[in-house]
């Protein structure tokens, strides 16, 4: 299984190239910051996002055809997300990112949904690690690509259906278009500023599983 790197961690502000190797726009990135899911406050979102206020202060030119279905998501900026299919950070139990839980990471939201190559810059309010989501997923689908081709001929052949059927998965969610990617792109809000200290590159062992 492929290592998940940080590409700025423990800081307050950051930049990350956006490479788009093809042209058509990237996935992006996912902020992640140390702490919980819990709501204190009672007021239907995790704690941990209210907290936690992320500026793109600059980004790369984005690939409107991402929103081609007029959703109105933010291409390019920062928007709250924990995991698809709920609303933002709400707080719901189910809405837990808890892959890098025994790191003691949490995930907030992601940025620069459908941009192209160029600088990503960011400013936050608290000291948050960000991973650049596109070439783990390149190099999770190699990877799980060569595990297949070690096994195919064994005799774990005969219960192979569900790890072709997850391998599908995965090369179907790297190979989407910018509209099938967007229906993978939920939540969005608007969030503050604050700035300071770069980060570098650290591995951190296990991927998130959604991103």
């Amino acid at each position: 299984m492929a290592d998940y790197e940080f590409s700025v961690e423990n800081a307050t502000s950051g930049t990350i190239e956006i490479v788009d190797e093809d042209g058509k726009g990237d996935f992006g990135v996912s902020f992640w910051v140390k702490g919980e899911y819990i709501d204190e406050d009672e007021n239907g979102i995790w704690d941990i996002c209210d907290d936690t206020n992320i500026t793109i202060t600059q980004h790369p030119e984005v690939n409107t055809d991402w929103d081609a279905e007029g959703e109105n998501y933010t291409l390019g900026e920062f928007y709250y997300e924990v995991l698809d299919g709920f609303d933002g950070c709400e707080a719901d139990q189910l809405n837990k990112e808890d892959i890098l839980h025994g790191e003691g990471f949490v995930k907030v939201g992601r940025a620069c949904l459908g941009c192209y190559a160029g600088t990503l810059e960011f400013e936050s309010n608290v000291t948050v690690y960000v991973s650049y989501d596109d070439p783990w997923l390149e190099q999770l689908g190699d990877g799980l690509l060569a595990l297949l081709g070690g096994t195919i001929g064994g005799s774990a052949c005969c219960c192979c259906g569900g790890f072709i059927a997850f391998i599908g998965l995965i090369l179907g969610f790297t190979l989407k278009t910018p509209e099938q990617k967007m229906a993978l792109a939920q939540g969005h809000q608007t969030p503050g500023v604050m700035p300071q200290q770069e980060g570098t590159m650290h591995s951190v062992g296990n991927p998130p599983g959604n991103i």
